[in-house]
């Protein structure tokens, strides 16, 4: 009953002085990821469960590559195919270790348009994990895990009670009706995997209203920051970019992709000469590509390895974050904008989603002009105290605290759903 009450709330922190877990021995966590573990950008699922192999034994289910993947080159043929042991052991910056466990390549199964083919294909690629997934519980002596399953609804549905779990979580962190890499068939599989999960947790409060209609027990833990990554640090070195001859540098961490307002960063960049642009992420939008190429003072880096963004940040003098407003963003808490502060950037950014906690430490503009003016006064109004300010503020959102939350609430949930049972 209080998991309900609690539920009807938007949640932006778990009560951690209430519900403290000491004494209490914290289960084993199982966790079906869409990211790979080691990739070439930061992600919440990678980085909350880093956080939470300090109170859990953790396995980690990376993303499943396909057959189509292994015939691209594009996954570690060696270990899809058990030439290479599937589970390995990683060690952590925060002293903690857990265990990522590699799947067998999956039939490709979003190609068709069919909703009953992608089921069977899906049911086919579910028995597949189940195969690998319980040896490896086995192994480790994992008994009764808590699942998390990170924005895999199709699996989440279709391993549902195949491990003896002890609760099941999905973990949310975009709007997969509008996310054009799943969005196909991956709205009907969330919609029927919703009401099977114990809890759903989401990375924004505007997720959070959007699922509590197929689940009740809906919470939301904010994104965060590696706040012992994102520090501010001495200038040294070259700078990973040349910037001779620009007033400025405006930055932008993240994918140019389709959540990016083009149109507004023309007209910005256009009448910005003085100013160099730079972005650094992957490159997913071949026609925002183009356009940002056309202009001189724009610099595309590509993917940087993740211990490398800090120095490009480093060497920012402002950091941009230049989102449409539409479906896709509307449920975003954007991982960057505690990054550019936790290392005392200003930051420019379009109101998209939920910006009110941000609202005293950034700039907000939703035109190209008031984008501009934006820029140039925060640029102007960069002075120390306002340095320290955004630092302090951005440390009291690291994917520790984060983890933490997450962690109550787990211990808090376990122990309502055996008390009912």
């Amino acid at each position: 009953m209080l998991a309900y009450l609690q539920s009807l709330f938007d949640l932006k922190d778990v009560n951690t002085s209430v519900y403290k877990s000491a004494g209490r021995k914290s289960p084993p966590l199982l966790c079906f990821g869409f990211p790979k573990w080691e990739g070439d950008y930061m992600t919440s699922t990678v980085q909350l469960l880093s956080e939470l192999a300090m109170y859990h034994e953790v396995l980690y289910v990376e993303y499943p590559f396909t057959l189509t993947d292994l015939w691209r080159g594009r996954a570690p043929a060696r270990r899809l195919l058990g030439l290479e042991p599937r589970q390995r052991s990683v060690s952590l910056p925060n002293g903690a270790g857990l265990h990522v466990l590699t799947l067998p390549p999956f039939l490709p199964a979003n190609w068709t348009p069919s909703t009953n083919w992608h089921l069977q294909l899906m049911r086919w690629n579910s028995r597949l994990a189940r195969s690998v997934v319980r040896p490896a519980l086995r192994r480790l002596g994992f008994e009764r895990p808590v699942v998390v399953n990170a924005f895999q609804p199709a699996l989440g549905s279709l391993l549902r009670g195949a491990f003896n779990e002890r609760l099941l979580l999905y973990y949310c962190y975009d709007e997969i009706s509008a996310a054009p890499w799943i969005k196909k068939h991956g709205a009907i599989s969330e919609r029927r995997f919703l009401p099977q999960a114990d809890a759903v947790i989401t990375s924004s409060r505007q997720l959070a209203g959007a699922k509590r209609a197929g689940n009740a027990c809906c919470y939301t833990v904010l994104n965060g920051v590696d706040d012992q990554r994102f520090r501010p640090l001495a200038l040294s070195g070259e700078a990973p970019f040349e910037a001779a001859g620009y007033r400025a540098v405006v930055g932008y961490l993240g994918s140019v992709d389709l959540r990016l307002n083009y149109q507004l960063l023309g007209e910005v960049i256009a009448r910005c000469p003085e100013y160099l642009f730079i972005f650094v992420g992957r490159v997913n939008h071949p026609g925002g590509q183009g356009q940002l190429d056309s202009f001189d003072n724009v610099r595309l880096l590509g993917s940087q390895p993740p211990d490398s963004l800090p120095h490009f940040v480093q060497h920012f003098d402002l950091g941009i974050i230049p989102f449409l407003d539409n479906e896709l963003t509307a449920g975003i808490y954007p991982l960057k904008v505690n990054e550019y502060l936790a290392m005392g950037k200003p930051v420019v950014a379009t109101t998209f989603g939920d910006m009110s906690d941000f609202r005293e430490h950034i700039q907000l503009a939703d035109n190209a002009e008031a984008f501009r003016k934006a820029i140039v006064r925060a640029l102007a109004e960069n002075h120390p105290e306002e340095r320290e300010q955004r630092i302090a503020f951005a440390r009291q959102n690291s994917w520790r605290k984060r983890a933490e939350q997450l962690h109550e609430l787990i211990m808090r949930l376990t122990t309502e759903k055996s008390d009912r049972n």
